[in-house]
C-alpha cells in the first residue's frame, strides 16, 4: 500500500481528497524528511511533469472567439513605473471560453500592451511581449508576468492597455526578375525571407492602467537586504522566519499586549505560530483544507500549547472569516500569501481581524519575478497557484487594504519578510 492510501486509510480520507493528501506529504517530504528511505522517489514525481492535457495549434479566429470569454480579475496596479528596466505586473486571468489559450512553437500567443498619453493618443513604442508559462484551460485561472518598459528617458504619466496578439511567421517571396537576360548575366534569385506578421485582438482589451515614470534611483520599497551573495538556503530562510514572528511578538509585549492572541493562515502542516508559540500565547492555526489540518493536528497533537489549550486548529476559507473584528494581536502567513488569487482582496478580509495594535506578519513571499523559473513552471504545471510579484505589488496589496508596512527584510535577494499595522493607526 502507497503511502498516500496508508494516509488516508488512517484518517478515513476520501478518494476526492487524495490530491490535498499527496501536497501534505510533498510538503512534509521536501522540508522535513527528505532522506527517509519510506519516501525514496515519492518527491520526484511531483517534479516538473509534461503538460496531462494536450493542446493543439489554434487559429486566429479561434483565438479571437475565445479571447471574448476571458475576464480579467486584476482590478488594481501600482501607479507608478521605473523608467529604466521595466517592472513585470501581475495580472489574473479566467478562462470562461471552451478552448485552452497557451503559447508554444505553433501558436505564439502573447499578452503585449500599446501605451498611449494622458489624453489617449497612440505612441510610437514597440512593447515587449509576454508569454503564458503554462496553458491557460477552460475554466481555469492563470496570472501571467506580464514585463512592462517605458520608453527610455520617459517622464510623467502614461496610459497602458494590455491586448493579446499572435505573431504568425511567413515567408517573403524573393522579386521576380525583370526582362530577359543572357545566361553570363544572371544572378541567383535571392532566398526567401521569414517575416513575422503580428495581429492584436484589439476587440478583447485585458486590462487598462496608468502609471507614472519614476527614476530608477528613486527610493522604493523600505526593506533591510540581508545576504546579497549568498545561496539560498531554504532552512536558513525557515529560521529567519521564525524569528522575524518572534521579534513582532516581542514588540507588542513591550507595547503592553502581554499575551499575545495569533491566528497563523495558510499553515500547511508545518505552522511556524507553533514553532515559536510559549506559554504566554494564544495560538489559532488554519489552513483552507481539512486534510491539511487534519495532518497538522496529528503532528503537533503532543506540543504542549495543544495540550495546555492554548492552541487550535481549523480549516476556514479566510476569505470569508469566521471571527469577530479585533480578535488577534497577530495574523501571520508563511510562504503562502503569493499562492492566494487575489493577494490584495484576501489582505483586506484580514484587516479588520487585527487589534488596535495588531500587526500582519507575512514571511518568506518571493519578491523577485523570473517567469522562466523552472520550479515556477514545475508547480504551475503540477496545479499549484503559483505567483511572483515585484516589491511594488507587494507594496501596493498592503497600502489598498489599510495596512502600512512598518519593518521589512529580503533575505538572499529573493524572500521577503515583513510586519504591517493600521495605517490610521501609524499616521495617528
Amino acid at each position: 500500500m502507497s503511502i498516500p492510501d496508508r494516509v488516508m486509510e488512517a484518517f478515513r480520507i476520501g478518494e476526492p481528497h487524495r490530491r490535498e493528501v499527496e501536497a501534505a506529504l510533498v510538503s512534509l517530504v521536501k522540508y522535513r524528511t527528505p532522506s527517509h528511505p519510506e519516501f525514496a522517489n515519492f518527491f520526484a514525481r511531483f517534479e516538473a511533469q509534461p503538460e496531462a492535457r494536450q493542446v493543439v495549434s489554434l487559429t486566429a479566429e479561434q483565438i479571437e472567439d475565445a479571447l471574448k470569454h476571458v475576464t480579467c480579475l486584476t482590478s488594481h496596479q501600482p501607479g507608478t513605473l521605473r523608467s529604466d528596466e521595466g517592472e513585470y505586473r501581475s495580472i489574473r486571468l479566467r478562462n470562461g471560453s471552451r478552448l485552452p489559450l497557451f503559447t508554444n512553437e505553433t501558436t505564439r500567443l502573447f499578452l503585449s500592451y500599446r501605451l498611449f498619453t494622458p489624453l489617449g493618443e497612440p505612441m510610437d513604442f514597440e512593447a515587449s511581449r509576454s508569454a503564458l508559462p503554462v496553458p491557460l484551460h477552460p475554466g481555469a485561472e492563470l496570472t501571467i508576468p506580464a514585463l512592462v518598459r517605458l520608453p527610455p528617458g520617459a517622464t510623467g504619466e502614461h496610459l497602458v492597455r494590455f491586448h493579446f496578439l499572435l505573431v504568425t511567421q511567413g515567408v517573403a517571396s524573393p522579386p521576380a526578375p525583370s526582362g530577359w537576360k543572357p545566361p553570363w548575366q544572371r544572378r541567383p534569385a535571392p532566398a526567401a525571407v521569414a517575416i513575422d506578421t503580428v495581429r492584436w485582438f484589439d476587440a478583447s482589451p485585458v486590462l487598462e492602467m496608468r502609471v507614472t515614470a519614476t527614476p530608477p534611483d528613486l527610493p522604493g520599497f523600505p526593506a533591510l537586504r540581508r545576504d546579497r551573495r549568498e545561496q539560498f538556503d531554504v532552512q536558513a530562510d525557515v529560521e529567519r522566519g521564525d524569528d522575524f514572528l518572534r521579534e513582532v511578538v516581542a514588540g507588542l509585549r513591550d507595547a503592553g499586549v502581554a499575551r499575545p492572541r495569533i491566528l497563523e493562515v495558510g499553515a500547511g502542516i508545518h505552522p511556524m505560530s507553533m514553532r515559536i508559540a510559549d506559554p504566554d500565547t494564544e495560538v489559532v492555526v488554519s489552513d483552507i483544507s481539512h486534510v491539511m489540518q487534519a495532518l497538522a493536528l496529528v503532528m503537533h497533537g503532543r506540543f504542549p500549547a495543544v495540550l495546555e489549550g492554548r492552541a487550535a486548529f481549523g480549516a476556514f476559507d479566510m476569505m470569508y472569516p469566521p471571527f469577530s473584528e479585533g480578535t488577534f494581536d497577530i495574523i501571520c502567513i508563511c510562504a503562502a500569501l503569493h499562492h492566494i488569487p487575489l493577494p490584495g482582496e484576501f489582505l483586506k478580509r484580514l484587516t479588520p481581524l487585527l487589534s488596535p495594535n495588531g500587526r500582519f506578519v507575512a514571511v518568506r513571499e518571493p519578491c523577485v519575478v523570473n517567469p522562466l523559473e523552472p520550479a515556477y513552471i514545475a508547480e504551475l504545471s503540477n496545479g499549484f497557484n503559483e505567483q511572483m510579484f515585484e516589491l511594488p505589488e507587494w507594496q501596493d496589496f498592503v497600502e489598498r487594504s489599510g495596512l502600512a508596512i512598518d519593518r521589512a527584510i529580503i533575505d538572499f535577494e529573493c524572500s521577503l519578510k515583513f510586519s504591517a499595522g493600521s495605517a490610521s493607526a501609524a499616521l495617528s
